[in-house]
């Protein structure tokens, strides 16, 4: 990831952060469990 691309109104924070990668996480995983399959 190659930093924000919101925009300025775009506020991360430390909980928001982990949220994000743990969707990436799951999502990474499912469509890796698909190619594989």
């Amino acid at each position: 990831m190659s930093g924000p691309t919101g925009g300025p109104s775009l506020q991360l924070d430390a909980s928001k952060m982990q949220l994000v990668a743990d969707l990436e996480i799951e999502m990474m995983s499912d469509m890796y469990n698909r190619m594989t399959r």
